[in-house]
């Protein structure tokens, strides 16, 4: 009697272990998170920092949108999102070698990450990204809002390095 006690009560114990779902599977909130998204980028002979909105959507479904990023399944609680360097391409920049693009994790209503580049050449001269982003999930109230180009912000931020 004594032993079944003491299995019942292990059992019970067990089947109480809380919520901690240490998979990161559970789903993220769907909706749109603004923040701020901070580049740094070395190149050519210089390294500049600098600073931009980024919203980053969420569909019902798990998708995550991040800036001018292509939509992506969210994989868990995390996400990655990357382009071709040569996305960055204009009448003044040319990237024909490597990928850049951001991930993140959601916690709640709040997701952070870094930008990333591999392999990343542009006017000849490789280049380094590294940075944070962090963002909140809010409430829309703005009709016909438009959502900040994180592409232009890249863009802008490897020119700026190379011009030094």
């Amino acid at each position: 009697m004594r032993r079944t006690c003491l299995l019942a009560l292990a059992l019970l114990l067990a089947a109480c272990g809380g919520d901690d779902d240490s998979t990161g599977s559970s789903p993220i909130l769907p909706g749109a998170y603004r923040g701020t998204l901070t580049l740094t980028v070395a190149a050519g002979p210089a390294t500049t920092s600098q600073g931009g909105p980024i919203t980053i959507r969420v569909t019902p479904d798990q998708v995550v949108a991040a800036g001018n990023f292509p939509p992506v399944p969210a994989q868990g609680s995390s996400f990655t999102s990357s382009l071709p360097a040569a996305a960055l391409d204009s009448v003044t920049l040319t990237c024909p070698q490597g990928t850049f693009g951001l991930e993140g994790t959601f916690r709640g209503t709040t997701v952070s990450g870094t930008p990333f580049g591999a392999g990343i050449v542009c006017n000849g001269f490789p280049a380094a990204v590294t940075g944070a982003f962090a963002a909140s999930l809010q409430t829309e109230t703005r009709q016909g809002r438009r959502d900040a180009d994180v592409l232009h912000l890249f863009r802008e931020t490897i020119l700026r390095a190379l011009s030094r």
